[in-house]
C-alpha cells in the first residue's frame, strides 16, 4: 500500500533486523491477519524478523499460506480452533509473548501478547420469541475446549486423506452424535405428537386445550381462528357448518358458530347471501313499515298532546309533594285563578321552571338546570327577607333534591335497591306506569293483543327504572352538579357531601366484601403475601409555620413527616440543587411573615417529572409486554385504534392477551395508560398542600404514578401466576 518500506514490495524488515549486517539471518514470520499487531510487537520487543503477509481474500491463497507454513520452519500466525495445521506428526508450538495488557491494547498499542478468546455459546436475543425449540437447543449446547480440539484433529486427518472439507466436518459430527447419545439427548427439547404441545420448559408435552389446536412436533398451541372451532386435543381447526363463523377466537365447539359473515344473514339455521334476504324478507318488511308510518302520522298530533298531558300530571304530583299548590300560596304562571284569588297575593312559578323540576324527577335528558335554578329561587324566597330559606317548601325541595341525588349516585344496579329509593321519592313512581301506558298504548294498541301490550310496557318500565350506574352518574355530573343552589346554600352542599361520604362508605364495604371473597378463593391467600405492607403515615399535622415542616429530608434533617414510600426526589426523577433549596426557603419564610401561606411554584419540577416519565413510558410498556408475550398470544387493541401520535394524551389503550396458565388458557387485559399530564400533576399539587401529611417540598415528589399500567386477570390463581412470571423474568420491570 506504499505506506511501508518493504523489500521488493513483499518483505518488511523490523528495525532490529535492519541493524544486522546480513538480513538473511532474521527470523521469517508469515501472517494472514493482524498485520499491524505483528509490526508493533516486532518493534516494541526488538525482534529481528522478516515479515511476509499472505492474504488476498481468496480460499486458494489461504491454501498457499498453509502449504508454505507446512513446508518450512517459520514463525506464523494461527487462529484456533482450526484443523488445517493439526497434523499428527507436526503440531504447531505456540510462541510465548508477554502477558496481555488490555489497557494499552484498547488504545491501539500492542507491546504484549493478544488476549485468548475462549469459545462460548452466543444466541440472538430475539431467538426465543422466533423459535423456542431452537433456542432451547442453543442454550443447552456445551463443549469443552478439549472436545473442540479433538474435533479439529479428526477433521484434519480426514482432509489429509483426501476427503473434501465439508464432508470431513459432517463425518466428524456424525461420528460424535452416534457415540455420545447420553451427552446430547438432554439438549433436545420435547417433540410432541399430534394433539399435544410442549410446556413452558419444553421438557414435557401437554394435552391441547379446547379452543386451541396443536399440530404436534415443535409447533406451539395455536388459538382457534374465527370461523373454526377446536375441541380438546385438536390437531387442526374444524370449519363451522352451514356457512357460519364464530364471533371470536378460541371457539371450542360448534355451538360457538353463531354468526354469519359479512354480506350473509341468518335464515333458519343457515347463513344465506344478503341478496336472498332482500328478496324474501326485506322488501315485504319495507312495504309494511311504509304502511305503518302512514298510519302513525294520523295520530302524531294526538300523541304530542298526550305527552303534554303526562307532563302536567307529573307537575301535579310534584306540587303535592313539595306543598306548592294554590292552597299553599303558589301558582303557575299559566294557571287559572278563582274569582276570589289575587295573583299579587300568590308566589308565581314560571311554567318552564316547573317543567324543569318535573323532568328532573324522572331524569329526562332535556332537563334544563337554568330553568330549575329559577324554580329554586321561587321556593327559596317566601314572604319577608327574614323568611329566606326557612319556608316549608324550601326544606321539602332540599329533601327531595338530595333524594334524587341518592338515586343517581347509588353504586348498585339491583332492581330492589332502586325501587326502594324510588318509592321513597313519593308519588312520582306510579306515574311512570301511567306515562308509559297512556303514551305507548296509542301507538301499539291497534296492532297487539292486551297481553303482548302489557308485556312490552312492563319491559319499557323496567328499562327506565334500571338505568345503569354509568348513565345515572353521567346525568348527575353533567346536569345536577350545575344547579346553582349548591353554591347558594352551603348547608345543603354539606348535606350532599355527607350523602356522598355515606355512599362511599357503602362502596368501601362492598369492596372489602369483594376482597374477602377473592382471598377465600384458591390462591387468594397468596395475593395477600404480594400486597405491600404500607404502614400509616405518621405526621404532626399541626399548622406548618416553619420551613422545617415544609422541607424534605434532602433539605433538612429534622423533617416531621415519615412516609412509607419513596418520593420522586429520592429516586432521582425530580432533582434540585442548593440554589433551588435556598430560593424556596426564602420564598416560604416571606409568605409566613406576610401571613399568606400558599404552595410554592413547582412548575420546573412538574416539567422535570413529566419529561422523565415520557422518556421511561414506552420502554416500561415494552418491558411488561415482553414478559407477558413470552406466555401469551393474541395482541389485540380493544379500546383505541388510533396511532400513538394521534390519540389524546390521557387515552388508555387496552390489549387482550390469550395466556397459558396451569389450569388452561385464560385472558389477561393490559391497560396501557398514557403518562400523567402536566395539568393533572398541577391538580395533584393542591391535594398535597399543607396541612396534608404529605405536604413536604417539593410537593410534586408525592406523585408516584406518572408512569402506569394495569393488568386485569380472571381470578386470584391467574393473578398469582402473572406475578410469578415477572418474578422469574430477567427484565428490569
Amino acid at each position: 500500500n506504499n505506506q511501508l518500506d518493504c523489500y521488493r514490495d513483499m518483505v518488511w524488515f523490523s528495525p532490529a533486523c535492519r541493524r544486522r549486517s546480513n538480513t538473511s539471518q532474521c527470523v521469517p514470520v508469515m501472517v494472514q491477519y493482524e498485520y499491524h499487531v505483528m509490526l508493533q510487537l516486532s518493534f516494541f520487543l526488538d525482534f529481528p524478523v522478516a515479515l511476509v503477509k499472505f492474504r488476498d481474500g481468496s480460499s486458494a491463497f489461504d491454501q498457499v499460506y498453509y502449504d508454505v507454513v507446512r513446508g518450512g520452519n517459520f514463525v506464523f500466525g494461527w487462529f484456533k480452533p482450526d484443523d488445517n495445521l493439526l497434523a499428527t506428526d507436526n503440531v504447531p508450538v505456540r510462541v510465548r509473548m508477554p502477558d496481555p495488557n488490555g489497557y494499552e491494547q484498547a488504545q491501539g498499542k500492542y507491546a504484549t501478547g493478544l488476549v485468548d478468546m475462549n469459545p462460548r455459546n452466543y444466541m440472538w436475543r430475539y431467538l426465543p420469541s422466533v423459535d423456542k425449540h431452537v433456542s432451547f437447543l442453543a442454550s443447552k449446547l456445551d463443549f469443552f475446549d478439549q472436545d473442540v480440539q479433538e474435533f479439529m484433529a479428526q477433521s484434519n486427518v480426514l482432509k489429509t486423506s483426501g476427503m473434501p472439507s465439508r464432508e470431513a466436518m459432517f463425518q466428524v459430527a456424525c461420528n460424535w452424535l452416534k457415540g455420545n447419545e447420553q451427552t446430547w439427548f438432554p439438549w433436545i427439547p420435547s417433540i410432541c405428537p399430534e394433539g399435544f404441545y410442549g410446556d413452558s420448559t419444553l421438557l414435557s408435552c401437554l394435552s391441547c386445550p379446547a379452543g386451541w389446536f396443536c399440530p404436534g412436533g415443535t409447533a406451539n398451541a395455536t388459538i382457534c381462528p374465527v370461523g373454526f372451532f377446536c375441541p380438546e386435543n385438536s390437531t387442526q381447526a374444524i370449519q363451522c357448518p352451514n356457512k357460519k363463523i364464530t364471533s371470536m377466537y378460541g371457539a371450542s365447539s360448534s355451538h360457538g358458530c353463531d354468526t354469519c359473515p359479512s354480506n350473509f344473514v341468518l335464515m333458519g339455521n343457515e347463513c344465506e347471501h344478503i341478496s336472498i334476504f332482500i328478496v324474501v324478507v326485506l322488501i315485504p318488511f319495507i312495504l309494511l313499515a311504509v304502511l305503518l308510518l302512514m298510519y302513525f302520522r294520523k295520530f302524531q298530533g294526538r300523541l304530542q298532546v298526550q305527552e303534554d298531558k303526562d307532563l302536567i300530571e307529573m307537575i301535579s304530583d310534584l306540587r303535592k309533594r313539595l306543598h306548592i299548590q294554590l292552597k299553599d300560596g303558589y301558582a303557575l304562571s299559566t294557571e287559572r285563578l278563582g274569582m276570589r284569588m289575587a295573583r299579587s297575593q300568590l308566589k308565581v312559578i314560571a311554567k318552564r321552571s316547573m317543567e324543569a323540576a318535573a323532568r328532573l324527577s324522572i331524569f329526562q335528558d332535556d332537563f334544563d338546570e337554568h330553568f330549575f335554578d329559577s324554580f329554586c329561587m321561587c321556593l327559596l324566597q317566601r314572604g319577608s327577607e327574614a323568611d329566606v330559606g326557612d319556608s316549608e317548601q324550601y326544606h321539602n325541595l332540599c329533601d327531595w333534591l338530595l333524594e334524587q341525588c341518592r338515586i343517581l349516585l347509588l353504586h348498585s344496579n339491583h332492581t330492589q335497591d332502586l325501587e326502594r329509593r324510588l318509592e321513597q321519592v313519593g308519588s312520582t313512581v306510579p306515574h311512570w306506569d301511567s306515562l308509559l301506558s297512556s303514551c305507548m298504548q296509542r301507538v301499539l294498541g291497534w296492532f297487539m293483543t292486551g297481553e303482548q301490550r302489557n308485556k312490552l310496557l312492563q319491559m319499557r318500565l323496567e328499562k327506565i327504572r334500571n338505568l345503569s350506574k354509568e348513565e345515572r352518574y353521567l346525568f348527575f355530573k353533567t346536569k345536577v352538579t350545575n344547579i346553582k343552589l349548591w353554591k347558594d346554600d352551603i348547608t345543603l352542599f354539606r348535606r350532599l357531601q355527607l350523602l356522598a361520604q355515606q355512599l362511599m362508605a357503602d362502596l368501601v364495604k362492598s369492596c372489602e366484601q369483594r376482597f374477602n371473597e377473592m382471598v377465600n378463593k384458591e390462591h387468594g391467600a397468596v395475593l395477600v403475601v404480594y400486597a405491600p405492607h404500607i404502614p400509616g403515615v405518621q405526621s404532626d399535622v399541626e399548622g406548618r409555620r416553619s420551613w422545617q415542616d415544609y422541607s424534605s429530608t434532602f433539605m433538612e434533617q429534622n423533617r416531621h413527616v415519615t412516609l412509607s414510600m419513596e418520593r420522586q426526589d429520592t429516586v432521582g426523577a425530580v432533582r434540585y440543587g442548593e440554589r433551588e433549596k435556598s430560593d424556596a426557603r426564602t420564598d416560604w419564610e416571606q409568605m409566613v411573615k406576610e401571613g399568606a401561606l400558599e404552595c410554592l411554584d413547582e412548575e420546573i419540577f412538574v416539567v422535570q417529572l413529566n419529561t422523565r416519565s415520557r422518556i421511561l413510558n414506552d420502554g416500561f410498556h415494552r418491558a411488561v409486554m415482553d414478559v407477558l408475550l413470552s406466555h401469551c398470544t393474541g395482541l389485540d387493541a380493544l379500546t383505541s385504534s388510533s396511532s400513538r401520535e394521534t390519540r389524546p394524551v390521557e387515552e388508555t389503550v387496552v390489549h387482550e392477551l390469550r395466556c397459558i396458565f396451569r389450569e388452561g388458557p385464560g385472558n389477561v387485559k393490559v391497560h396501557l395508560a398514557r403518562v400523567k399530564s402536566v395539568s393533572r400533576m398541577r391538580e395533584k399539587l393542591r391535594e398535597y398542600a399543607p396541612p396534608n401529611p404529605k405536604g413536604t417540598w417539593p410537593l410534586c415528589c408525592n406523585i408516584l404514578d406518572p408512569v402506569r399500567l394495569c393488568l386485569v386477570c380472571q381470578g386470584p390463581s391467574h393473578m398469582v401466576q402473572v406475578a410469578e412470571w415477572f418474578e422469574a423474568s430477567s427484565s428490569s420491570v
